[in-house]
């Protein structure tokens, strides 16, 4: 197999303060400060670049990109939490941070993709397929990393690294060493494979990560390392009886294609049947001390995420609507409360304080079912994945018209440089309370009520608090213009820790 991956070229001349002796760099490592995460990254990531150009030989270019392989584990510890538990935007001083930490794993991946090079083109022994393995797990861990980080903080993955990913795969898969345990140095409690590594990416992305509500990969990723082993790799040979499928090309920077029914060619495929079949069982796996340990509420978890994750394994997201581009401003304001209030006191009543709340972005693609924003400038005020928005138009403005929509997707290019794709939602929503007619505590919750709307193919639905959606459960709803209906609740129609979407019908009083 041709392999073809990036990897700073070996400097001409002599390196100046590249140091190859592994105890004076084990002590170096372990002096510099770890509260002080600026200079200490900065400090490592200088001496990789110097590193990673010099002339070393590999089996000691590995034993010292291991040794900064440890300290740089050790100085991003706690990163992910920062990041699963930050608001969004990602702050400047956290997003400096992941920067730096991604910076660190590409350098990491430089080392161990040159030692992979090296040792393809050696002739085969004991000792040079040792270092090929453990080079190739090295270089896919790092990896990982990039793309775990760039999805907790909303960014893009670095460009070619998904290319690179799958190259380095597809060579252990053809050489036969991608389900080999590996001891990870930095844990000697841990041995990682290949090909787990591989599919773990994989289901990060299969996830739709940027459609996540904010935390919720950071809370998900104990159960990723359990849910893998119910995702399988096959070749075009094994699809016939496949229903859910997804094709790797890796000549593309991409994580995965649809699989259309032409069924072009491709060396890999990766099926999500078993763990949606596993997920939509009487008892889908759920490491209970994981969750546990996350103080995670386990009906609570069941209600959020799994809905939008068997969604997003089982069905390619396909545009029933034409996007087409777009340009001119956007006012919005997001949160439950604030757009309900708005709604029900009217345009009329907002006062100085009101339109402070508002966010002004820019159109840039619109359809029928949702619109693409961008927002560039001084630092916008909190957004929510899976948040109620309200919103309007400078035409809407005129004819005192008001929109509400759900954001579905974030992406943060940097601080100051934000897009975001909005579910519209039905127009003429009505505000009222509702109050369950077997009484739990649930009464009286601000909600917004939808009709039918033939243009979007929606039913009637509910927007509710979350925890409010019981199947067939009775409800009586107050609705602020004076209308009082009884229903019924038939289906959800999407859920997330921030409300509940759910249809309904309506029963005889």
């Amino acid at each position: 197999m041709k392999i073809n991956l990036s990897i700073p070229p070996l400097s001409t001349d002599p390196v100046e303060f590249v140091q190859v002796n592994p105890a004076t760099l084990a002590s170096d490592l372990a002096a510099l400060p770890r509260d002080d995460f600026l200079y200490s990254g900065h400090r490592i990531l200088n001496d990789l670049k110097q590193f990673n150009r010099a002339s070393v030989d590999d089996e000691l270019r590995l034993k010292l990109l291991d040794l900064y392989r440890a300290s740089i584990l050790n100085l991003a510890k706690g990163l992910r939490r920062s990041l699963g538990e930050s608001s969004l935007p990602v702050s400047k001083k956290l997003l400096t941070k992941q920067n730096i930490t991604v910076e660190l794993y590409q350098q990491l991946a430089n080392g161990y993709k040159r030692i992979l090079m090296n040792q393809h083109l050696t002739e085969s022994s004991d000792l040079s397929e040792n270092i090929l393995i453990v080079s190739s797990e090295r270089a896919m861990f790092s990896l990982l990393e990039i793309i775990t980080l760039s999805y907790l903080s909303y960014t893009f993955v670095p460009e070619n690294t998904w290319k690179e990913i799958h190259t380095i795969y597809l060579l252990a898969h053809e050489k036969g060493y991608n389900a080999i345990k590996i001891h990870d140095v930095a844990d000697s409690s841990k041995s990682l494979k290949i090909i787990d590594i591989y599919l773990f990416a994989l289901l990060l992305a299969l996830s739709e990560p940027y459609g996540l509500p904010n935390g919720s990969l950071y809370t998900l990723t104990p159960y990723f390392h359990l849910w893998i082993s119910h995702l399988s790799l096959f070749d075009k040979n094994n699809l016939d009886e496949l229903r859910y499928t997804y094709r790797i090309d890796p000549d593309l920077d991409k994580p995965f294609l649809p699989f259309p029914e032409a069924r072009p060619e491709g060396k890999l495929y990766v099926t999500t049947d078993s763990l949606v079949h596993q997920m939509l069982g009487p008892n889908p796996p759920i490491n209970i001390s994981a969750a546990k340990d996350a103080d995670m509420d386990i009906n609570l978890f069941s209600r959020s995420f799994f809905p939008k994750l068997i969604a997003s394994w089982s069905n390619y997201p396909i545009r029933r609507f034409q996007r087409n581009s777009a340009k001119g401003e956007i006012h919005l304001i997001t949160g439950y409360e604030n757009v309900i209030d708005i709604l029900k006191t009217g345009s009329a009543k907002l006062t100085d304080k009101d339109k402070k709340h508002f966010q002004q972005w820019q159109i840039v693609n619109d359809s029928a079912t949702g619109l693409g924003v961008e927002y560039s400038g001084h630092e916008v005020k909190s957004v929510r994945v899976g948040a109620l928005v309200l919103y309007r138009t400078d035409e809407m403005k005129k004819k005192n018209e008001w929109s509400t929509g759900i954001i579905r997707r974030f992406i943060q290019a940097g601080r100051s440089h934000l897009s975001m794709g909005i579910q519209r939602l039905p127009p003429g929503a009505h505000t009222g309370k509702l109050s369950r007619l077997a009484e739990d505590g649930k009464t009286n919750q601000p909600i917004l009520m939808y009709a039918e709307n033939s243009l979007l193919n929606s039913e009637a639905t509910l927007v509710t608090p979350p925890g409010t959606f019981s199947p067939a459960a009775e409800y009586i709803i107050s609705l602020d213009n004076g209308m009082e209906y009884k229903v019924m609740a038939i289906k959800t129609v999407q859920i997330n820790p921030i409300l509940e979407q759910f249809t309904f019908e309506h029963l005889e009083n």
